[in-house]
């Protein structure tokens, strides 16, 4: 047995995590849970650090101290031979800090032509390369890069004598770092490519001579000084430590021909945690805090900025990869603290609850996804992040034969709803009170939905067109979905709800008239909207009216029933028509029955000849004979619609 180093449940696998947070911890903590630090190597990272607090500036500096050298490749650098310039040596560069932030974020700051023309006039460095700005992005030796200025300034302030630093080759490893070639669809809980992955094998720029060439032929604006910068590059990039670790140990081109699969290489070892990023000028490392992840600043030191950024741009498998991870899960909190608690560590545990209590799910470990089995039959796979219209899960269906995976038969699904075979996901979209959860609340309780489909299809309407295409293939049953499916189209049909108006729901309101005992009293007020403006005072129904011509039958019918107008109780209620029955009308009613409706048989009539849409005279759908005072009839003692 193991105890995971997520929610800390033992479990059989070998793993560093159980089942249910290898699913879940990504989108908890930003990072998989092959990245998780384990805790031998927690102690060793604690120990050569003497045991900080959470303080970032001890921190800082407790990593500046380590033993090694692997930040000294910045070091190299010879001082600049003044001969190499055409004139005179440019001025030293330097920026204000708020200055920039104004101008790179400030739509209302407009800067003076001086300080433009400065800015894109730029400066030199210590180490001789130069440094520009201009159109929002900074130029090291006229290659586009991502500059923390806010820290360089610093450091130059401190530095500025000193001629061995190579400040070239440490920024552009500085805007490599920081440069995360996302997968599409990405969120921050996916990870990115290793940033020189992504630089020599299938990043922006091409690498062997053939690709070069094919880049070239592509006729894409820029796309041979994007080439030469890309060359000049991996020239700078060869004296340093990180790139000499790459090219130690197994070769890139092993670990690929390991890795056939595409997908597996970019979403698999070479899938690393976001670490390094620059904003606002500060180049920034992401951390977990005692609150939450942050980013938290770099203090503005060389040797800092070049160790950190060894680890950073280390293989993925390389200990000081592993270090940085460590530092970044477990040295900027309390030493005690698990990685998962609070609410987060309730909804893992309650979504392992959900797996355990049915053996119609099962965790998928390689593909990160719950696989639930519906009421149905159907069968759904369950995955975190990546959903639409900012969903945190995603919903990918999948097919069962004799408990058997398989693709769906064309021919199989009905021609209505063949469609939907070319929908890979079924859209169910978070509501607000679901959004509220934690991720693993929020996955338990779609799993649970997915367990009942049957039911849950009333309210998930995407799920009920997936059942209804791709459920059982029982013929009573697609007889029902094929009733329902006409009857839906026929109450959408204004001919039929024309009919439906005239014979059934005026019958329905003229039988209340009937029925009503004396006394009984009525408001009929001017039409409203599309809202009901017939109601009773000692009973449900309600009803509506949509023209003239339904008021001129009312009327029609409240004079036949014995109801009269109540002028006396319309001023002690301060509305107009009120009426009270006062009797019960003939005993025979079919003339005054024949009389309204005369005035609702042109509604019913089509075409020129006036063919009518009812086989039957309207007539008959009403009652003749007057019942006198009753108990209403089902289904008219409530809003009729």
């Amino acid at each position: 047995m193991t105890e995971c180093t997520g929610c800390g449940e033992e479990h059989d696998a070998d793993e560093v995590c159980c089942d249910v947070c290898e699913v879940l911890i990504p989108h908890i903590t930003g990072q998989r849970a092959s990245n998780i630090a384990d805790d031998g190597l927690v102690r060793e990272v604690r120990e050569s650090l003497g045991h900080p607090n959470t303080t970032p500036y001890q921190i800082w500096r407790r990593i500046r101290g380590l033993q090694g050298e692997e930040g000294d490749w910045i070091l190299d650098a010879e001082p600049a031979d003044e001969w190499t310039w055409i004139t005179q040596r440019p001025e030293p560069w330097q920026i204000d800090p708020d200055e920039m932030d104004l101008l790179n974020h400030d739509e209302g700051h407009v800067p003076s032509i001086e300080d433009l023309r400065e800015l894109h006039r730029g400066g030199a460095l210590p180490d001789g390369s130069h440094l520009s700005w201009n159109s929002g992005t900074f130029y090291l030796e006229g290659m586009p890069i991502r500059l923390p200025y806010r820290g360089l300034s610093k450091m130059l302030a401190r530095h500025r004598a000193r001629d061995d630093i190579d400040w070239r080759n440490l920024l552009l490893s500085v805007d490599l770092a920081v440069r995360a070639r996302r997968h599409a669809p990405w969120n921050e809980f996916d990870g990115i490519i290793h940033p020189v992955y992504a630089f020599m094998n299938g990043g922006d720029e091409a690498t062997s001579d053939e690709r070069l060439r094919q880049y070239v032929r592509s006729g894409r604006e820029g796309a041979r000084q994007e080439i030469h910068q890309y060359q000049i590059k991996r020239g700078v990039f060869k004296g340093t430590e990180w790139m000499r670790r790459w090219h130690q140990g197994v070769p890139i081109g092993e670990w690929m021909a390991m890795a056939p699969d595409y997908r597996f290489r970019e979403r698999g070892f070479f899938n690393v945690p976001v670490t390094l990023s620059v904003r606002r000028g500060r180049l920034q490392l992401r951390v977990r805090r005692n609150s939450a992840w942050r980013r938290i600043e770099l203090d503005s030191d060389p040797m800092l900025w070049a160790r950190v950024v060894t680890w950073a741009l280390s293989p993925p498998d390389h200990e000081d990869r592993k270090r940085l991870h460590c530092i970044q899960q477990h040295i900027f909190v309390d030493e005690d603290k698990p990685l998962i608690c609070g609410s987060d560590l309730r909804g893992v545990n309650f979504l392992r609850k959900v797996v355990e209590s049915s053996d119609r799910v099962e965790v998928e470990r390689e593909k990160r996804a719950i696989k639930v089995r519906g009421t149905s039959g159907l069968g759904y796979r369950v995955t975190p992040g990546g959903g639409n219209h900012g969903t945190r899960f995603t919903v990918l269906p999948f097919y069962l034969n004799g408990g058997q995976e398989r693709d769906p038969d064309p021919m199989e699904v009905h021609p209505r709803w063949r469609h939907h075979m070319h929908q890979s996901r079924l859209c169910i979209v978070e509501q607000p009170g679901l959004r509220r959860l934690v991720i693993g609340d929020a996955i338990s309780s779609i799993v649970l939905a997915l367990l009942d489909d049957l039911n849950s299809q009333r309210e998930i309407y995407t799920l009920r067109s997936h059942i209804q295409s791709n459920g059982p293939r029982d013929p009573q049953i697609e007889a029902i979905n094929e009733a329902r499916f006409l009857r839906d189209r026929l109450r959408g049909n204004d001919l039929e709800r024309r009919a439906r108006r005239c014979s059934r729901l005026f019958p329905r309101l003229w039988s209340v008239l009937l029925r009503s005992p004396l006394g009984e009293r009525m408001v009929f007020t001017a039409m409203r909207g599309g809202r009901p403006n017939v109601s009773f005072d000692d009973c449900e129904t309600e009803f509506t009216t949509t023209s003239m011509v339904d008021r001129r039958v009312i009327y029609a019918m409240l004079d036949a029933a014995g109801w009269v107008r109540d002028q006396e109780e319309e001023r002690v209620r301060g509305a107009r028509r009120n009426y009270i029955r006062i009797g019960t009308g003939d005993r025979d009613l079919g003339n005054e029955v024949e009389g309204f409706c005369e005035l609702l048989e042109p509604m019913l009539a089509i075409g020129d000849r006036g063919a009518m849409i009812l086989a039957a005279p309207l007539w008959t759908y009403f009652e003749r004979a007057n019942p006198g005072t009753a108990e209403l009839l089902p289904g008219t003692n409530q809003p009729i619609r």
